[in-house]
């Protein structure tokens, strides 16, 4: 008997502490559902065989304005996760990121 009240106790504690998570995540997937049913998603550019694709530049042209994304190097590096220990993969670079539009810049730099 009181192995299954503390089974039951065990149960109940298990449930509520998830309820919040799932219900995140029934939310979440409810949200995705609606938007794409209701709407379509393409990449706005295609490559030379007319595939769609994602951007990979520093510069671009679109409608007469240059937007334009410049990296000034901080000279930090990033630090390394246990994984990456583990990889012996090298540290990244942090750098500090400038958006132009029209060669004027629009943001204020942050190291990332």
């Amino acid at each position: 008997m009181k192995k299954t009240i503390i089974l039951f106790t065990l149960s109940f504690f298990l449930l509520g502490v998830s309820i919040s998570p799932l219900f995140m995540m029934t939310r979440e997937y409810w949200t995705e559902s609606r938007i794409s049913d209701r709407y379509e998603f393409h990449h706005a550019f295609r490559d030379e065989h007319g595939f769609e694709t994602t951007l990979d530049t520093h510069k671009l042209t679109m409608n007469g304005l240059t937007f334009e994304i410049v990296e000034e190097q901080t000279g930090k590096k990033a630090p390394l996760t246990s994984w990456d220990d583990d990889e012996v993969v090298p540290p990244g670079d942090i750098v500090k990121i400038h958006l132009l539009l029209n060669d004027e810049e629009i943001s204020t730099p942050d190291e990332i």
